[in-house]
C-alpha cells in the first residue's frame, strides 16, 4: 500500500490570520453565535469554504474515537453480509467499534450517511459505493476532505475514480480466465 502526503487541515486561526481577526471570532461566525457583524460572518464563512474548513476534521487525530463507519450498497446481499462480519471480527479483536450504514443503492443516502459518519468523528472508513455512473461533485468532496485531513478509506467491490483510497476489489476479467 502505498503512503500519500497529507495536505494541511485548514483550522479556525488559519482563516482567523487570513482575514486578521481572532480564532474566537471565527469560531462564533462559524458556530452561529451572536456578537459578529452580518458582513463579517458571511465573509468568515464564504473563506471556511473556499479553504475547505471541516470542523470535525479538523479536531486533532490523537483523539481517536476507536470506531469505523462502514457503508454497504446492500446489506441483504449475502456477499456483504459476509464481508461486514468479517470486518466485525476484526474490528472487535482490536477494541474497536463500527457504525454500520446500508444505502440501498441511493447515491443520496451514500451522501447524507458518509456526513453523519463524518460528523461522528468515525477514524476510517470501509464503503462500497453505490453503484451510479456518476459521483456528484458534495460526495466526491466529502470523500477528498475525509481522506485530506488524514481519515482512511477503504473502497470494497467498487471504487470511485479520482481518489487516493486503499480498496478491495475482485478481477472478474483475470478471474474469468483462472
Amino acid at each position: 500500500m502505498k503512503r500519500r502526503n497529507l495536505k494541511k487541515v485548514t483550522t479556525i486561526k488559519d482563516i482567523a490570520k487570513a482575514l486578521n481577526v481572532s480564532p474566537s471570532t471565527v469560531s462564533k461566525a462559524l458556530n452561529n453565535k451572536p456578537g459578529v457583524n452580518p458582513e463579517l460572518r458571511r465573509k468568515i464563512i464564504a473563506l471556511a469554504e473556499e479553504m475547505d474548513y471541516r470542523r470535525v476534521l479538523s479536531l486533532s487525530y490523537k483523539n481517536f474515537t476507536h470506531t469505523i463507519g462502514i457503508i454497504v450498497s446492500d446489506i441483504s446481499n449475502p456477499f456483504f453480509a459476509n464481508i461486514v462480519l468479517s470486518i466485525e471480527k476484526v474490528l472487535y479483536s482490536r477494541n474497536y467499534k463500527y457504525i454500520l450504514s446500508n444505502t440501498d443503492e441511493n447515491p443520496e443516502r451514500e451522501t447524507d450517511y458518509l456526513q453523519a459518519l463524518i460528523n461522528n468523528r468515525v477514524d476510517g472508513l470501509v464503503v462500497a459505493p453505490s453503484n451510479s455512473l456518476k459521483v456528484d461533485e458534495k460526495r466526491f468532496k466529502l470523500y477528498k476532505s475525509f481522506i485530506a485531513s488524514g481519515g482512511t478509506v477503504v473502497f470494497i467491490d467498487r471504487i470511485i475514480e479520482g481518489l487516493d483510497t486503499s480498496y478491495v476489489i475482485i478481477d472478474n476479467f483475470g478471474a474469468a480466465f483462472e
